[in-house]
Formats: structure tokens, sequence, C-alpha cells
């Protein structure tokens, strides 16, 4: 899933919270020290209003005057003339407001001169901490889109350059591929080439890829490798040329200083994904809790069944080949991993999922009850919570299975992986092919939307409630 380019008000958003919030602290401890805690004015609502005004007044000002454009590369300097100039615009158009709505003379003077003193001050030094803390981030590639880039070698050291001229961007060059000459085990521009020509596909498939720059002459060569990475569910960004708007989702943008086309299976706003991810951050508190009280009662059954750990974990493959931890409560025997080998020849499933009616691995008692009951998954809201995971999204396979995948199979992990899906509701037990199961996660990621994740998971909680589509 893309996220697309936003408005320069919205692609800082987290500043103007930043600047909203320590402009009401400065409001409240200017109040606080002209009429001392507590004071009639402010409990009579007059200066509750006026503070909800100058908050509406500033952040107006920050939408339509793009406050927060560059302001990642801004020195401190710049950033101090930037919040003094939007704090006086501010208090000037606070001025106005409350002259021409006959307030002036109840407003004291003292509290209007020192809101604005505290506001610049307070503003200016939280920008500071906080631009430190995204910078160190985006600097040491803390949850950064991995990005690919291919071209020939002039052509790639060119783009390489001009985009680490841009000292904070909003992705990380894991590699580049050079299609002119074999020089797979070098480096361009400092960046390591990870394979040639030949093994650009094989390489997208096996390894973290999440976005890719393109730019290679050969038109034909260029549109059957777009093709390719489409069906891989990555993103790319390529030159412009006449027939690119034929591609899905194409959108023009600037990255790393170089004006691309943009092209994906899927692409969401912002506030889409934010609120996907608030939604899992409190999906996975609560589920966090029920996990608690779980445990209590399924804890001393597992001990009793078969002594060892209550919680199971093991290696699974997330969103674009990262790998991950999961965890679930223990429905097997400790040796279930090594049995496994033992029972492939009664494999159920058509593909590189395994599945067993009456598994002989599995707990007599506890283990089947948890199961049937969708009981053993209740772990992995953890796994949510650390942002491993969401709600909703696609199954995430072992090691094992993500080594034998083609294109159209990796595109199901171009989405992080969920507890629930458009399988898990569509009768998990009753699918026995693979191909089946990629083919409704692959669905789900071109059609995803909010309203998709909450029907989704309505539809789980009546599987769960009627134990349907659990084995």
């Amino acid at each position: 899933m893309y996220k697309k380019a936003k408005l320069n008000w919205t692609k800082h958003l987290d500043f103007a919270i930043v600047d909203l919030i320590f402009l009401a602290v400065a409001y409240y401890l200017s109040v606080l020290l002209r009429f001392g805690l507590p004071h009639e004015e402010f409990r009579a609502g007059m200066y509750l209003q006026l503070c909800i005004t100058i908050l509406l007044i500033y952040f107006l000002i920050a939408m339509f005057g793009n406050a927060y454009k560059n302001i990642i590369r801004r020195t401190r300097y710049q950033e101090l003339r930037a919040v003094l100039v939007q704090v006086i615009l501010t208090f000037l158009l606070f001025t106005a407001y409350i002259y021409f709505s006959r307030q002036a003379f109840l407003f004291s003077r003292q509290v209007l001169i020192q809101i604005g003193i505290f506001s610049a001050f307070l503003i200016y030094c939280a920008r500071i901490a906080w631009k430190r803390i995204i910078r160190l981030h985006m600097l040491n590639n803390v949850n950064l889109p991995h990005m690919l880039v291919i071209s020939d070698k002039i052509t790639a050291a060119r783009a390489i350059k001009t985009m680490k001229k841009r000292r904070y961007n909003m992705f990380y060059i894991s590699g580049c591929a050079i299609v002119d000459q074999d020089l797979k085990g070098e480096t361009v521009e400092g960046v390591p080439v990870v394979c040639n020509s030949n093994e650009i596909r094989k390489y997208v498939v096996s390894e973290v890829v999440d976005e890719v720059f393109l730019a290679i002459n050969d038109q034909r060569s260029q549109r059957s490798l777009v093709n390719y990475l489409l069906e891989a569910g990555v993103t790319i960004h390529i030159s412009l040329m006449d027939n690119a708007t034929s591609l899905p989702n194409c959108m023009t943008e600037k990255i790393g200083g170089h004006i691309v086309m943009t092209t994906t299976n899927n692409a969401a706003e912002g506030w889409q994904l934010l609120f996907k991810r608030l939604l899992d951050i409190v999906g996975a508190v609560v589920g966090l809790i029920i996990t608690g009280i779980l445990f209590l009662f399924i804890a001393p059954q597992i001990k009793k069944a078969d002594p060892g750990p209550v919680f199971f974990s093991q290696m699974r493959v997330g969103k674009n080949g990262r790998q991950f931890k999961i965890y679930k409560f223990r429905s097997m025997y400790m040796d279930a991993e090594e049995r496994k080998k033992d029972l492939l020849k009664d494999n159920e499933m058509n593909g590189f999922i395994f599945k067993m009616e009456n598994d002989p691995r599995v707990l007599p008692g506890i283990g089947e009850r948890i199961r049937t009951r969708s009981l053993d998954e209740f772990p992995q809201f953890f796994n949510v919570l650390k942002g491993d995971m969401s709600l909703v999204g696609t199954r995430p396979p072992t090691l094992e299975e993500f080594k034998q995948y083609d294109a159209h199979h990796k595109m199901r992990l171009s989405f992080k992986p969920g507890l629930t899906g458009l399988w898990q509701v569509s009768g998990r037990s009753t699918i026995t092919d693979f191909e089946k199961i990629v083919a409704l996660d692959n669905e789900y990621i071109k059609t995803w939307n909010l309203r998709l994740d909450i029907r989704i998971l309505f539809k789980t909680i009546g599987v769960v409630i009627s134990k349907q589509g659990a084995s």
C-alpha cells in the first residue's frame, strides 16, 4: 500500500499538532500569571472561547500559508524566523478579531503580550526538539520504505547523488541494479549494487523492496519490468512517458529531487492509513486485556497437557519481505515442527500452506478447543501493537513458504499482514487451494478501503462466535 503525497500542511500534521498544544499551554500560562488559579474569567468561558479562536486562527494561517513547507530541512535561524512570522500574523489577526467583535476592552493586554512571548518561545523549542527526533529516525532508516534504484550506471550515479543531496528523504536507498554492466558486489555513490539486469526479478521477490526508482531507456524492457513489479506489489517511480497514463493509479510526484510518474496497485491518503493505525492500537489494547484474562484459564491447561512454554513463537514474513516473530498460545506439542516433515504427505492444502484435519500434533483437549475458537491467535495483538501486523490484512507466511513465492504471490505481502482478512471470513476451512487464498488476499489489497476493514472485522466476530471457518 502506497501513501499518496500530501499537501504541504497535511504532510507535517504532527508539527501542526505540536504547535497547537504549546500555543494552548502558552495561553493558559499567560492567563494563570495574570489572574492566578482559580480565576473566574477562565471559568466563565470568555477566555476559553478566545483560546479556541486563537488556535483556529493559528491553524488556518499554517494551512493557507504553507507554514511547514521544507520544515525538516530548515536551519535553526530559518525556523526562528518562520515561527516569529507565524506568531506575529496570528496575533495581528487575533487582535483585529477581538477589536471588531468588541471584546478588546474585556481582554487583558498583559495576557496578550505574554501569550505572544511564551508561544514563540515554546513553539520554537518544541519544533527544534521534534525535528531532532524525526531526523534521527530518518537518518537511522527507521520504518522508511526500502527503495531499489534500477538504471544504467551513469544515470543511477546521477540519480543517487541527487537524492543524497537531500539529506532527509522519506525513503531509504537499500541498493541499486545496474542494467548495462555487471557490477554486482560493487557500489555506486556509496550504494551497493545488489543485482544485475538478469537477477532483478528474483531479487525483488526474495528481498525487502517497497519501492523502485526506474530509469532505463529501453521502453519495451521498461514496460515489461513495470508489469512484473506491479504483479509483485511493488510501488514504481518511473520517468514520464507517453504511455504511462495507461498504468494503474498513476500520479506525478517529486521523489528525491526527481519528477517521476508513480504507479502502484493501490494508494491511500495519509489520513486513511493514520485511522487504520489508530484502529489497530485501540483494538490491540483491548485485545491484550482479553488475552491477559484468557491466559489465567488457558495457561494451566496447556502446562497440564504438555509441559513447556505457554506461548508459541515463530518467524514469519511481513510487509514486502520483512521478518518478524509471531506469537500464539501453544496448541501443539513441543516437537510439532519436527513432526510436520513426516505429515507433509497428508497435507490437505494445494500449495505452500500445510493444513491437516485431526492433526496429531495438536494437544488433546485444550489445543483443540482454543484452535476451534481461534483463541490461540489472541497473543498476536502484541504484534499488532508493535506494528508488525494489523487487525485486518493478509496472512503472514512462514519462511519456508516465502522462499517458494513467485511475483504474484509476493503481492499479498505489499500490505501489512493481519489477524484477520478476506480469506478468514470467506470460509477458510473450505478453501484448500493456495492460489485461491492468494487471489483473495490480492483482491483485498487492490480494493482496500476503511469500510472494507470494518466490514471484515464485524464478519470476523461473527465467524469466531459461530466457530465457522476454524480448524
